[in-house]
């Protein structure tokens, strides 16, 4: 069966199988809950770039200002449009108040690294572009992805680069945080061009946790314990990265879970990441960092 078609019936069953620990809330003034209107198939890209590549516009009704998120979905990084994968999470999104440019993306076979972070990188620019016409705050964008998506929502998050191409948060899901924790299969290769034994520094030049500075925006993970596509020490080791660098951010454990079934069946970490992108980017500034916290749901791993 196809999963495309099999997972508006799961959503609403599932949704609320996995409970969370500790205050993840922000105050229940923030909690906005807003009708919405979606824009599908912009063209995102330049006439000059390689392919015209497109995204679905999310808009909430209503007066005033937004904040945005731009979605990635997974995948293996492969050229195949998956964006219907993250309709659930763009719904969420866009009903809390957020414009959400959900981004088709370059991969493979046909195109490798860094062609997909080169073309979400044009996809904030278009944001920032068009930020008048569809009320955005252009000061306040967050990325948000799902697996190999995760992994270039870290990456947007980690690298240097000019202001447009910079954002103010990251949720990242189930990523591939330190590609050099492949030791061999065909996806990462693919994605690369080439093993980890012929070229080592791609590998770590194309992994987020060798990126982690001081500087970089706050970031909210969650993964599956379970996880046997994403070995869970990719969390892991990016969050003691971001712990090293004083970078805000909170990891969720759902216990149980494998890597599918962390997007496919839902779970309140959905909410508690917009609820951590409410208080990082609608709250008014508070001096210093938030702690660092990491919470286990269902008890320890």
């Amino acid at each position: 069966m196809n999963l495309k078609y099999l997972t508006p019936l799961l959503l609403p069953l599932f949704a609320g199988c996995a409970s969370l620990s500790g205050d993840l809330s922000p105050p229940p003034a923030l909690r906005l809950s807003t009708d919405y209107s979606v824009r599908r198939d912009i063209v995102y890209t330049p006439q000059s770039w390689p392919a015209p590549l497109q995204a679905d516009l999310y808009q909430p009704k209503g007066a005033g200002t937004w904040p945005a998120v731009l979605l990635i979905y997974g995948g293996n990084w492969s050229a195949a449009d998956h964006r219907w994968q993250m309709q659930f999470i763009a719904r969420k999104l866009a009903r809390r108040g957020y414009v959400v440019l959900s981004a088709q993306y370059r991969g493979v076979p046909e195109n490798h690294f860094p062609a997909p972070l080169e073309d979400l990188r044009q996809a904030l620019r278009w944001l920032r572009r068009h930020a008048a016409e569809n009320h955005i705050d252009p000061a306040k964008i967050a990325a948000y992805g799902f697996s190999a998506g995760g992994h270039l929502a870290e990456l947007i998050g980690t690298l240097d680069g000019p202001p447009e191409v910079r954002v103010q948060a990251v949720v990242a899901a189930s990523a591939p945080s330190d590609l050099t924790l492949f030791g061999g299969g065909d996806v990462v290769a693919q994605f690369l061009g080439g093993t980890l034994a012929e070229i080592p520094d791609v590998y770590r030049a194309a992994s987020p946790v060798n990126h982690v500075s001081a500087d970089d925006p706050p970031f909210f993970l969650y993964q599956g314990t379970n996880d046997e596509t994403v070995s869970p020490e990719h969390s892991r080791v990016f969050k003691a990265a971001l712990d090293r660098a004083g970078v805000m951010n909170k990891l969720i454990w759902l216990k149980g879970r494998g890597h599918a079934s962390v997007l496919l069946l839902g779970s309140n970490a959905e909410d508690a990441a917009i609820d951590f992108l409410d208080a990082v980017l609608r709250a008014p500034a508070r001096a210093g960092r938030p702690a660092a916290t990491e919470v286990r749901d269902g008890g320890p791993m």
